[in-house]
This record gives C-alpha cells, structure tokens and sequence, in this order.
C-alpha cells in the first residue's frame, strides 16, 4: 500500500531526526518525535492493526511497572499540598509514557526499510547537529565572559551538551553495528576525529555533567567492548575524547579564562562546581522524611524550596515527589530493561550502545535537569527508540553486526 509506504518513511525519518534536532529548539524536537510516532501509528492501522494488542502481552514486564507509578504518583499528588498542578503533571507523564510505548512499537512493527532508516537519519542528523553545535558554542564564548548574554547563551549551550553526552555513546556504537551483511566496522582515525568533533562539541558547552558523561559513556562502550571480544575495534575512542578535552580546555584558557576558572571553582557561590544543589539534594531527603511512603506529590519539591524548583538528581526527585512505592516501581522497570537488553548483549554492538547511551542518560540525571521535564524525557525516549530499531535489526538478522 502506497500510503502505508509514505507514513513509514515519514515516521523512520522523524524518530531518527528527532533528539538531534535539540539542536534547534526544545519544542521542534518534542514535536518531530510525536509527529514520527503519529505517522508510524497510522501506518501500523493500515498494515497491522493487531500487532499492537500482541505486543503490549508480550511486554507486560515493563507496562505493569510503568503503570504503578503512575498510580502511585497520582495518589500522592491528589493528597499533596498542590493537588491540581500535582496530578496535571502525573497526567503530562502519563501522555509521555503512552508516547514512548507507541514509539518502541513503531519501530518493533516497521518493515526492514524503515528501522534502518531510522538509524541512518539518526547518525546523519547527529553529524550535522554537532557541526551546528560547535559553530553556536563558539559562538557563546565570543559573546563576552560572564555577561548577561554570556550566561543565558551558556546555559542553552549546556542543556545542549549534557544531551549530547548522552547521544555520543549511543552513536558510536550505532555505527558500529551498522557494518552491512558479514561486515566488522572498527573505529580508525577518520571515526576517531568524529569523536573528537563530537566530544569537543559538549565540552565547549561548557557543560560540567556533560563532560563526566561522555567519559562515562566511553568507558561503558570499552567495558562492553571488552566482554564482547571486541575492544580493539572502540579504543580509539578513548584517546580521541582526552584529547578533545585538552583541545577544550586550550580554547577555554585562551578565551574565557576567568569563566572556566568560575566553572572549576567549587566554592563559587553561583557558578561553582555543585551550584548550591547539595542543598537540593538535602532538602530532597527531608521533604522525603514528611511522606515516605507516597512522597511529596510530583512537581511539588518547588514547594519546600525557594531556590531549586527540582533536586537536580532523578533518584532524590522519584524518591522525595512519590515515596519508596514510585521508586521501587520505577526501579523494577529500569532493572527488567537492564536484564532484557543484557541478555541480548551477544547479538551485537547496537545492545552496546543502547545499554552505553541509557546508561549515560541516567549518570546525567544525577545531577542535571528534572527527570520530569519533557525535552529531556525525549532524549531518553529517542536513545531507547532509535536504540530498539538497531537492536530489533540485529536480532533479526536485517543488519549483522559481524
């Protein structure tokens, strides 16, 4: 069918393009991605309407889980000092879960074609991304240390670079995978400079979770390698992100001195190295301590901090805002998504980079942004879909690894 034909290529090319296009705005992510799982849905009512029924059976594990915590979220809010903009945002995550389900069935339900053009229009968006990236971090820079116009750029730059932190391992290890039938894709120093292209792209950000990041990731990428056999294909890797830090911190020395030097300071009161969020983080246990069980109601930490509207750590926020029943829930869902991805680990390195990206996404959330906001939700949510296409190929044998 014709129609069918079209809204797949639209949904391939949407869901691939989608976290790279942060690059160009929050919302034009946000609604590429919803756009690439409406597109992919009407295809799948079109071709296969009952997969999707057949699908939610056979992935109970991880529906169940999602689904108490929204009901324990939801209990919690109702009860909670802010009862109505509590439960609103219960109802937002609910949506974006719904979101996220429909995405990993697009992807499960697409032909062939269209899982590998998702992949393909994901690495080739992620090229141009980073040269945008560079070219707009620069840009910050030269604009003046610790302006106005500095610290409002430099904070855009950094949501930026701590999301591509998270996207570098997940790449890498995409390209890899994507060597073709009986191929073995290695990183040479042609992949090797993309490296350090992409990693001096998140350090010139200025990001400070970024840049932990994106040497957590590598060293994800290499542990995996490793039990793979297949560490001398990634090592490259490596050296090419120390030296881009070294890059880095030449331009910094030699342009902004006196705001790197604030950046490393763990003393300074606005812009040192922890920002004041070890008293978010405080604050999160003891707003944990008045409902432990249910917690504080979600959204509801800006209610018992003046500073901080969030923890600024995604396990303080889950913990504090729903109780230990959110975050025993929450942790059941990461721990058989962890156990369903580790088993297939043999099947190839797309595994590995899926398993390097969320595992990057989450040592992020540590101490970034709110787990709760959308956009970065989404980046999440595009590591597992674009992820899954890569993963579903290799598993069924559409692009072996090896």
């Amino acid at each position: 069918m014709r129609l069918a034909g079209w809204l797949w290529t639209a949904s391939s090319v949407c869901l691939g393009a989608a976290a790279p296009l942060l690059s160009l705005g929050r919302i034009t992510m946000l609604a590429v991605f919803a756009g690439g799982v409406l597109f992919g849905l009407a295809a799948i009512f079109l071709t296969c309407p009952g997969e999707l029924a057949s699908l939610a059976r056979r992935n109970l594990t991880l529906i169940v889980p999602a689904g108490l915590f929204l009901v324990f979220g939801l209990i919690s809010s109702l009860i909670s000092v802010a009862p109505v903009e509590s439960s609103l945002k219960v109802g937002d995550l609910a949506v974006q879960f719904l979101l996220l389900y429909a995405a990993l069935a697009v992807v499960t339900l697409c032909p062939p074609e269209a899982r590998a053009r998702t992949v393909t229009v994901f690495l080739a968006a992620m090229g141009a991304s980073v040269l945008y990236t560079l070219g707009d971090s620069s840009a910050c820079v030269a604009n003046g240390e610790l302006t106005e116009l500095y610290r409002w750029c430099s904070k855009r730059a950094r949501h930026r670079g701590t999301a591509f932190s998270v996207l570098l391992p997940l790449a890498v290890g995409l390209w890899l995978a994507g060597g073709g039938p009986g191929a073995r894709r290695r990183i040479g120093l042609k992949e090797a400079a993309l490296v350090f292209l992409f990693a001096v792209a998140v350090f010139l950000s200025s990001s400070r979770t970024g840049t932990v990041v994106v040497f957590g990731g590598v060293a994800v990428l290499l542990v995996l390698a490793l039990f793979q056999g297949r560490i001398r294909d990634v090592w490259l890797a490596a050296p090419a992100v120390l030296l881009a830090l070294g890059f880095s911190v030449l331009v910094f020395s030699m342009y902004a001195p006196d705001f790197s030097a604030a950046r490393l300071d763990t003393t300074h009161a606005q812009l040192g190295a922890f920002g004041g969020r070890e008293a978010a983080w405080r604050a999160a246990v003891e707003s944990w301590l008045i409902e432990p069980w249910l917690g504080i109601g979600v959204w509801n930490f800006r209610e018992f901090h003046d500073h901080f509207s969030h923890p600024h750590n995604f396990a303080l926020e889950i913990l504090s805002e729903t109780g230990i029943l959110g975050a025993a829930a929450i942790g059941l869902l990461l721990l058989v998504t962890a156990w369903r991805l580790l088993r297939l680990l043999g099947q190839g390195f797309a595994v590995t980079g899926m398993l390097a990206g969320i595992a990057a996404f989450f040592a992020a959330a540590l101490a970034a942004t709110s787990i709760f906001y959308g956009w970065w939700l989404c980046i999440l949510f595009s590591v597992l879909t674009v992820g899954t296409a890569a993963v579903v190929a290799q598993v069924r044998r559409e692009v072996p690894d090896r």
